[in-house]
């Protein structure tokens, strides 16, 4: 690998890291922010998932831009973005000020995937799964550490210190980006791309019945996706004694989090504790991420899509019922299991797709995973706010294993089809 594609794959998974902790900084502080921006509980949800939404929603015009202007060129338009709106979140004077960085943070990360994972095959397209996979492992640490990271800077120096960060981080990958040289594989991209000249792009050949096919079967992960993200963290803190729960929780992981704060300097506080193993949890998705990538690297088909999907539903189902470390370690399995499956879709798109129109494919799955996904973020914030988070983890359960089915079914269907088509030929 050259320097100039390794600078591609850091600066590409580094800003996938960011995106993710870019969108689940509210989430992790809803009472917080609320609070100080005299924003009613019952409206939270919305806000929440706006920035889910937005990113979601905006996938394919950002797709369609990286196909057309150039993927590093439109990918710096993301990094600008976010630089701007985490500044703007972080010194929001009032809730509507914060409303429109939360909404221009949501259009920048529409950036993100669709770009950077169609930008990581143009750059290195004879090691495409291999850095895909990377991109999934690095920028799920996003994930894992928003938790851990965000109450840790909302106790010590206030939650909108967490944007400041953003704006910080998202500033100093740009500098890398204007910095680097482009790899091989991307000048002859760009070499191509002007021989097209202003031809239009041959978009309808991401209408393959294929590709549309495993969409359809993409949206229940999108769903507990987003549903999981807006619900574990706030479960965690009130298994521990951190946050009140309605109904009322029992603080069942309060002996491990006293024994965890007994560790850490001065005792630590119980959100704190809670954010670490929140943390620990998300991390699981990190090695789901490596297995994942290894799978893409071998083939992977929709079959072990669906068999990392039935997994990732028995984990969310042992977390619905249990306690303690059981409690967990269902929350592992799903994290381990459900992040396995994004290098999976990665690829299986890639495979199906011309390169010519690849951000755009990808953009479609984002309005798929994000957009519609985002969908289920307000109910299940008020679900856990007014009945617990046993009923939600069971809705998702179920929400799971519809994903399952439509994924089976997919898969035999094209089955039966090759078989047909072996069989005429």
């Amino acid at each position: 690998m050259t320097r100039s594609e390794r600078s591609v794959l850091w600066v590409g998974s580094l800003g996938h890291a960011l995106c993710h902790i870019a969108t689940l900084v509210l989430a992790q502080v809803v009472v917080e922010a609320g609070r100080s921006l005299a924003i009613a509980p019952s409206r939270m949800g919305p806000v929440v998932a706006l920035a889910p939404f937005l990113m979601g929603l905006f996938a394919v015009p950002a797709g369609a831009l990286g196909d057309r202007f150039g993927l590093r060129r439109v990918y710096r338009i993301y990094l600008a973005a976010l630089a701007g709106g985490g500044l703007l979140a972080a010194l929001a004077p009032n809730a509507t000020v914060f409303l429109v960085a939360v909404a221009l943070i949501g259009v920048a990360t529409a950036f993100h995937h669709p770009v950077a994972l169609a930008w990581l095959g143009e750059a290195l397209p004879t090691q495409r799964a291999r850095a895909l996979g990377i991109h999934g492992f690095v920028g799920h640490f996003g994930s894992t550490l928003a938790p851990f990271l965000v109450l840790l800077l909302a106790q010590q120096v206030g939650w909108r210190h967490a944007y400041s960060v953003i704006a910080v981080a998202a500033t100093v990958l740009l500098c890398v980006l204007l910095a680097a040289r482009a790899s091989a594989g991307e000048l002859a991209a760009a070499t191509a791309r002007q021989a097209r000249g202003r031809a239009p792009l041959p978009w309808l050949l991401v209408l393959r019945p294929a590709l549309l096919v495993a969409l359809l079967a993409m949206v229940a992960n999108g769903l507990i996706h987003q549903g999981f993200l807006s619900t574990w963290t706030a479960m965690v803190r009130a298994h521990v004694g951190a946050q009140p729960a309605a109904p009322p929780t029992a603080p069942s992981l309060a002996p491990l989090a006293e024994r965890i704060g007994a560790l850490l300097p001065e005792g630590g506080s119980a959100v704190a504790v809670a954010g670490a193993l929140a943390t620990f949890v998300l991390a699981f998705g990190s090695l789901g991420e490596l297995l994942g990538g290894r799978l893409a690297r071998r083939g992977g088909s929709l079959r072990t899509y669906a068999v990392m999907n039935a997994l990732s539903a028995a984990g969310l189902a042992v977390a619905a019922v249990a306690s303690g470390g059981l409690l967990l370690a269902g929350g592992a399995l799903f994290a381990f299991c459900h992040f396995g499956t994004q290098p999976l879709e990665n690829e299986l798109i890639a495979r199906r797709i011309d390169a010519r129109v690849r951000g755009l494919a990808y953009g479609f799955k984002f309005v798929v995973t994000f957009a519609l996904g985002s969908v289920a973020t307000t109910p299940v914030v008020h679900g856990w706010q007014r009945h617990g988070f046993a009923p939600v983890l069971w809705a998702l359960v179920g929400i799971t294993l519809s994903g399952v089915a439509t994924t089976l079914l997919v898969h035999w269907r094209e089955r039966a089809a090759q078989r047909a088509s072996s069989g005429t030929t």
